[in-house]
């Protein structure tokens, strides 16, 4: 076990600007990697939805469907209606219509109300900022190239510069920065 007491130096600069610059890179990756994902997931979930609707309204249509039949097969008068109203009649001009009983009658007109919560349910699950918020992800690959190319450079950043828990120099040893400068900038 780790005694927190055996490490009593403070929090040093390169430690409370490693952790940001790391969590930065991962934001970076998830926007690159997940924002078409969950774009595709909001399109599936509309898409859902709508079919939704479409079930609901044709199961209403076959329960009405389902009244007309019964009530062919169950009910002479209206059958008589039916018969009279088709067969009666030499023109279509002529043809009256027949009346149906209350319990028969359907609009199609009058669709099953939809809540404010069943037409914004799709909004619940991503919110209308995360949409905007990821479109540019979403839509262009090169927005994810670099993003992922910058979530890189920042990692690689954080770790080899800013790594507070790296091995420690000894006085003679040069950090990564000043063999790199030494090498490649000459003054």
């Amino acid at each position: 076990m780790i005694d927190a007491s055996s490490d009593s130096r403070p929090l040093s600069l390169r430690a409370l600007v490693f952790w940001p610059v790391a969590f930065g890179a991962v934001v970076l990756m998830a926007l690159a990697l997940l924002s078409p994902k969950l774009g595709q997931l909001r399109r599936d979930q509309e898409v859902f939805v709508a079919n939704q609707h479409k079930l609901v309204q044709f199961e209403a249509d076959g329960q009405h469907t389902r009244q007309l039949i019964d009530a062919l097969e169950n009910d002479p008068r209206f059958r008589a209606e039916v018969a009279k109203a088709v067969f009666g009649q030499e023109t279509a001009s002529k043809a009256k219509s027949v009346s149906l009983p209350q319990e028969l009658t359907h609009d199609t007109s009058a669709r099953p109300a939809t809540t404010e919560s069943e037409a914004n349910w799709v909004m619940e699950l991503q919110p209308q900022w995360l949409v905007e918020a990821i479109a540019p992800w979403e839509q262009d690959a090169r927005n994810r190239s670099m993003s992922l190319l910058g979530a890189g450079g920042l990692l690689l950043f954080s770790f080899l510069l800013l790594n507070p828990n790296g091995r420690r120099r000894s006085r003679g040893q040069a950090s990564l920065w000043n063999s790199i400068k030494a090498r490649y900038w000459h003054d």
